[in-house]
């Protein structure tokens, strides 16, 4: 037993130097990667003791005392003034370790070491904060995304701008839920908020993240939900991520730190849970059953966009097309915002921009995202000529060919719609069929899901590897199924595919999960994409007051609409966006499921069986986006 003991603590030291090596010496950052899209030189790597951390409490407009960590380069000069990066997060400002990994400085298994320390060694204050109820700070969370919250980050900024270190000049950061804390605090309008760098993020939060497409994303909010009251109570267990061992809980702050941090701790058992709230939530105009919101909207960014709009300050969106439902949120919210220096950054990765997913190149990603991040704070904040606004609005990546390319806008204008329609013989093809008849059958699978390595995982950091949605062609088997026949050119898709099924069914709802995949000369099936619909929503299009690049689902209540066994219906929906080369000699697949095991909440009775039509009359199709060769 003592033996496993000390090689714990052998493998806890080892890694800890492994992780604090890059500290040691100075360079500049140019990073070269076959996935980098463009290079900025800014200054990455440092000696740990260039960082000055203090950690104090600032007390709010209804007293409640919320945690602060504030970075400055120790060699600050009197009468110095920096401008200041500002971070919001419910996952700690700081990460107090256990012996003996704490003889190490925590600034190296943070998950905003990145950020402190480029941007302080890039002459920058950072200021990180527990928003409140969370971390060290005091008081508890209602909803994720309250306007007490807000307003504390503008009381948070109007302090920073009274500071003699400070040039009154701040810019927002924040990655998924902090990123989303940004954009709220951005819909305040702060006088000083002159730039928002927002990665992995939504626009809609019931259509994005609750119940995309309708149906209920049951394994993420159940995980996450228990994920967020474990940090609640102090602890800290991310399964696949080995440091999370080595963390003791949140950092206090400095004076009176622990006795405070009890305190805190109190207050936190008040927090909503995301599952509780959301669990009995099917419309978007459900409300919560504690009653602290009376409908999903409330704390959904779309509803907010005027007055981000009205705030007049340049956002870079940055995501990936397997962060979840974000590439999606990122589309939306650029096509929404007005100005004409924001931008879209869309990548190969998944959630956290860990890895490159792109089929055919699975690795860990390379990409600078710490320079993309400078790049865009330096022009904003330090009016740096650093050439972002010779850059286009819009740069993607399109996987297959792995390749970078920018546009205006999104989806770039030249894409063109192309229909391709199932046929006899789960034949996928571009020819409308002549015939009046014809359907196919399928039977709902209890068995059929899309496994543990996928988008969802993704967004809770349990990616085990960048090949994900493993043994597609073995759950095809499941799935009702159409394919093409061999391309003799490649082709590539770039947008949003939109899917039109024409069904009866017996049962009176139902959920349909479709995937674009590709399949390879060697008949390897590939994940592409995929979207999700509940069927009883079918008849809810209409607006929700933002322009949208997709149909517009109300999702309201006043619109559900049952089935009527065995007759017609039809099911339009679209696919989650993605830019994909299908090569010259490779087939397209579109696979059909009725559920998906892995993830979602069932809504499907099992055993229900539909009729699929593929007729003149009923022309179920996939529309492609596809660019010009």
């Amino acid at each position: 037993m003592k033996s496993k003991k000390y090689y714990f603590i052998f493998l806890t030291l080892l890694s800890l130097i492994i992780l604090t090596s890059e500290s040691v010496g100075n360079k500049l950052h140019s990073n070269t990667s076959g996935t980098d899209s463009t290079h900025y030189n800014y200054r990455s790597v440092g000696k740990d003791n260039e960082i000055k951390t203090t950690s104090f409490y600032l007390t709010m407009r209804d007293g409640v005392k919320i945690a602060v960590s504030l970075n400055l380069p120790s060699d600050l000069k009197k009468g110095e003034r920096l401008p200041t990066i500002l971070h919001q997060t419910r996952y700690w400002r700081s990460m107090d370790l256990r012996w003996p990994a704490n003889m190490f400085s925590s600034r190296f298994i943070d998950l905003y070491s990145k950020i402190v320390k480029a941007g302080v060694l890039n002459r920058y204050a950072v200021v990180n904060i527990d928003v409140r109820g969370t971390g060290a700070s005091f008081g508890n969370q209602k909803n994720p995304f309250s306007q007490e919250q807000s307003q504390d980050g503008y009381e948070i900024a109007d302090w920073i701008v009274k500071q003699d270190w400070s040039d009154s000049t701040i810019g927002l950061i924040g990655a998924s839920y902090t990123g989303m804390t940004a954009e709220f605090l951005l819909a305040k309008k702060h006088p000083n908020v002159k730039a928002v760098m927002s990665l992995y993020t939504g626009f809609d939060f019931y259509d994005e993240m609750v119940s995309p497409g309708g149906i209920y994303n049951e394994y993420f909010l159940k995980t996450y939900g228990s994920f967020c009251t474990l940090l609640d109570n102090d602890v800290f267990i991310v399964p696949n991520m080995p440091e999370s061992r080595v963390i003791k809980g949140v950092t206090p702050v400095q004076k009176n730190g622990k006795e405070l941090l009890k305190a805190a701790l109190a207050d936190h058992k008040k927090n909503c849970n995301m599952y509780a709230q959301t669990q009995a939530v099917n419309y978007r105009d459900d409300p919560a059953p504690d009653g602290s919101l009376q409908s999903i909207d409330e704390i959904s960014l779309h509803t907010f966009i005027d007055n981000i709009n009205s705030a007049n300050v340049p956002v870079c969106l940055y995501t990936g097309w397997f962060d979840g439902s974000f590439a999606l949120g990122s589309a939306r919210l650029f096509n929404n915002l007005k100005g004409n220096q924001n931008k879209l950054i869309i990548g190969p990765w998944d959630h956290g921009g860990i890895y490159n997913c792109s089929p055919y190149v699975q690795e860990k990603s390379t990409f600078d995202r710490m320079g993309e991040i400078m790049k865009f704070f330096d022009f904003h904040l330090k009016k740096k000529a650093n050439g972002l606004d010779q850059e286009a609005p819009v740069r993607y990546f399109t996987m297959g060919e792995d390749k970078w390319k920018t546009a205006t806008e999104w989806p770039p204008a030249d894409i063109k719609q192309q229909s391709f329609y199932f046929c006899p013989s789960n034949e996928l093809a571009t020819q409308q069929q002549v015939q009046s008849i014809g359907y196919d059958t399928y039977i709902a699978d209890s068995l059929a899901g899309t496994g543990n390595n996928t988008r969802s995982e993704s967004m809770l950091f349990r990616l085990t590897s960048p090949k994900m949605y493993d043994s597609r062609a073995e759950r095809d088997k499941r799935l009702l199924c159409y394919t093409s026949k061999k391309l003799e050119q490649n082709l590539e898709v770039t947008g949003h595919p939109l899917i039109t099924l024409f069904i009866d069914a017996d049962t009176t709802d139902a959920g349909f999960f479709v995937y674009l995949e590709d399949i390879d000369e060697n008949g390897e099936v590939h994940y592409i994409t995929e979207g999700l619909f509940r069927a009883i929503h079918r008849n809810s299009l209409g607006s929700l007051g933002y322009k949208d690049v997709v149909p517009q689902y109300t999702y309201r209540k006043s619109y559900s609409s049952p089935l009527k066994k065995n007759e017609i219906s039809k099911i339009e929906f679209d696919l989650l966006p993605t830019s994909f080369v299908f090569k010259k000699g490779h087939y397209i697949r579109i696979a059909i499921s009725l559920g998906d095991k892995d993830h979602y909440k069932a809504v499907t009775p099992i055993g229900t069986k539909i009729h699929v039509y593929r007729n003149a009359v009923y022309p179920s199709k996939i529309i492609l986006p596809i660019a010009p060769q």
